[in-house]
């Protein structure tokens, strides 16, 4: 069960960490930490009065541009957890978002920053911030700090897996949920890559988005680091070779 609790800046919810939301290890599943994520950022517009809903008349949507992620500890099932979130917009144009999810003792578990853009959907083309939410909403700018910086991608050689789109992988605005990226991602990775590593950073960056019935190629390269492994990916449309997603994890003890 949940508890949510919001002000005009910072938005917190509470729970606990649900069997659901565990991987085999029993901790919480880096794709249910962005589920999360994306959870708070929609109630939080919900109730600022600018979520997916209340844009859709104006023929706007929202779309993510990029996550920045560091995670420091994954809470284990049934761990109780705060998340907090606030927001602010930059050059007008990009709704920067911040997360930050504590355990009990108010220990930082995670840090995220994420970048969203307005987009009109007869264009597809993005819009300033100001054509649809009101002034106070747009003060404020650049109070979050983001970093822009591009993930580099995988060469041509790199080793490939496909996935197919399904119907689950949609969401609301009829493309595939910026989640279902990074579980293709992760899926594409071997076990010995992921066990008993955990993901210490994580950069997505988003380009394209797709839909059923087609598939995605998902190219991987590893490299080992001092402290574990980096693997750099690429997720292309399989049958035109489009970038949809960059994606750089950072994995360790």
């Amino acid at each position: 069960m949940m508890k949510t609790e919001h002000d005009t800046a910072v938005f917190t919810q509470t729970g606990r960490v649900p069997y659901s939301h565990v991987g085999m290890d029993g901790y919480l599943k880096p794709v249910a930490v962005l589920n999360l994520c994306q959870d708070i950022a929609s109630r939080h517009a919900f109730a600022m009065g600018v979520s997916a809903l209340h844009l859709a008349p104006q023929d706007k949507i929202w779309v993510v541009n990029r996550y920045h992620f560091d995670f420091y500890r994954f809470p284990a099932w049934d761990e109780v957890f705060t998340l907090r979130s606030w927001r602010a917009p930059l050059r007008r144009l990009y709704e920067i978002r911040r997360f930050e999810l504590f355990d009990e003792k108010d220990q930082i578990l995670m840090g995220s920053t994420c970048a969203w853009v307005l987009v009109d959907k007869n264009t597809g083309k993005p819009v300033r911030l100001s054509r649809a939410m009101p002034p106070e909403l747009c003060e404020n700018d650049g109070s979050i700090p983001f970093d822009m910086e591009e993930i580099p991608l995988p060469p041509d050689t790199a080793r490939t897996m496909d996935f197919q789109v399904l119907q689950e992988d949609m969401d609301y605005n009829r493309h595939a949920n910026n989640a279902a990226y990074l579980k293709w991602a992760l899926e594409a990775l071997s076990p010995s890559e992921l066990f008993p590593c955990r993901i210490r950073k994580l950069d997505i960056r988003y380009h394209h988005d797709i839909g059923p019935p087609r598939s995605v190629r998902v190219h991987t390269t590893r490299e080992d680091t001092e402290n574990g492994l980096r693997c750099v990916q690429a997720i292309r449309a399989a049958d035109t070779g489009e970038l949809l997603t960059g994606i750089r994890m950072d994995l360790s003890l």
